[in-house]
């Protein structure tokens, strides 16, 4: 399994068999990051908890990009689902 980059995991895992394992072996939650977030904190259980205790499809945390130049990514709605620009 190889991402191509954000997002792509998804559709890897899906190709792979894996989210199909996992539902076999009743596994209901996943933390992916991305592996360029040195600041992410892997399995942070309030992180998960609150996701969990609200019932999301996801969650996300974000912060403020520098500058209008910065190249990141950013949260948006593109017709009406949220998605990363």
């Amino acid at each position: 399994m190889a991402p191509d980059g954000n997002g792509g995991i998804y559709p890897s895992l899906h190709n792979s068999g894996m989210l199909a394992d996992m539902s076999q072996r009743k596994i209901k939650h996943l933390h992916v990051f991305s592996i360029d977030n040195a600041l992410t904190k892997p399995a942070d259980p309030n992180f998960i908890g609150y996701c969990i205790s609200q019932n999301a499809d996801c969650g996300n945390k974000v912060v403020w990009k520098a500058g209008a130049d910065e190249k990141v990514g950013v949260m948006a709605l593109r017709g009406g689902k949220p998605c990363v620009v």
